[in-house]
């Protein structure tokens, strides 16, 4: 399966992570990365999705576009995100921007792949009301969902009938609460009181 990754927002090391999650790191350019808590969990992670392969990137700024492929062996940089359209199975849309994640997604959609969306996938009612009505072949989620540390909290939580959970959210609530969010409802789906 070849994917596509499009974009890149402040903060979000995500088209960093995940492509090397898929592809594998090139080690001599481990340092490109900007994040330091990427690189220290990909030094002990084993490459294991085979027969997916990111292909093709495409970041407002091809300079940054550069730097993800070399850090994760990305054979293809796109100057636009319509260059990789014919030549994959799937894209992941790894920005933050609302309006650009919509009209990259609306483009995506034509050709009837598989789309990932990357948390949120949008933060308004107007967008919401849009991907609601839309049929396409798409999926938002918080990695954490995925996570075994899930599975952990999962395991604390039933066996205590009380219990207090703190969360802190790093770089702002609009993009990055929905890993809170999305903690709560699947893993505390049955709590009256939530504060």
């Amino acid at each position: 399966m070849k994917i596509g990754v499009i974009g890149y927002s402040k903060f979000n090391g995500h088209p960093y992570s995940l492509s090397a999650i898929i592809n594998g790191t090139n080690r001599k350019n481990y340092n490109i990365c900007p994040y330091k808590y990427i690189k220290k969990y990909l030094r002990n992670y084993k490459k294991n999705l085979s027969p997916a392969k990111i292909t093709h990137i495409w970041c407002k700024n091809i300079s940054i576009s550069k730097r993800i492929s070399k850090f994760a062996k990305i054979d293809n940089v796109c100057k636009d995100f319509n260059e990789m359209a014919p030549e994959i199975d799937a894209v992941m849309i790894l920005i933050n921007e609302e309006k650009a994640k919509h009209k990259i997604f609306s483009y995506f959609k034509r050709f009837n792949i598989p789309i990932f969306i990357d948390k949120p996938l949008c933060t308004s009612k107007k967008y919401l009301n849009k991907y609601k009505k839309d049929k396409s072949k798409f999926f938002s989620i918080s990695s954490f969902y995925f996570s075994k540390d899930r599975a952990e909290f999962e395991k604390i939580i039933n066996k205590n009938n009380r219990f207090k959970i703190i969360c802190k959210i790093g770089k702002g609530w609009k993009y990055y609460g929905i890993h809170i969010l999305d903690f709560i409802r699947n893993t505390l789906p049955n709590l009256n009181d939530v504060n």
